[in-house]
């Protein structure tokens, strides 16, 4: 059962990182041709480890701004600590919460039986 957690999450987790949209347009990432920000570093505060970073900059990214339009909308407050979130194909979502649960909500909010 575990192992089947696990296998969950991670399929999560990838579909999450497949369907983002890598933007490489200079113009909005702040980035010039070297690949140095022209932007203030999101962290300023200094390293809270010894390990050499493998190039300049390399945990310090450049913040960057966006005038894109969005809205958030709470779908529910029931559950403890959601970690990550999918839609399914029937309009569904599929969340799961830190402590490993994974439960099914719907549009409307209602929370489905615990998968886990």
């Amino acid at each position: 059962m575990k192992t089947i957690h696990i296998v969950l999450m991670s399929a999560g987790f990838l579909l999450i990182a497949g369907c983002s949209k890598k933007n490489t347009d200079a113009s909005q990432t702040g980035e010039t041709t070297g690949g140095s920000s022209t932007s203030k570093p999101v962290e300023t505060n200094p390293p809270n480890s010894n390990y050499k970073a493998a190039f300049d900059g390399q945990t310090r990214i450049g913040a960057v701004k966006t005038s894109t339009a969005f809205s958030a909308t709470v779908i529910t407050s029931s559950l403890t600590s959601p970690l990550a979130i999918t839609n399914l194909p029937d309009g569904r979502f599929l969340i799961t919460e830190k402590a490993g649960n994974i439960h099914i909500v719907t549009s409307s909010g209602q929370v489905g039986t615990r998968l886990t």
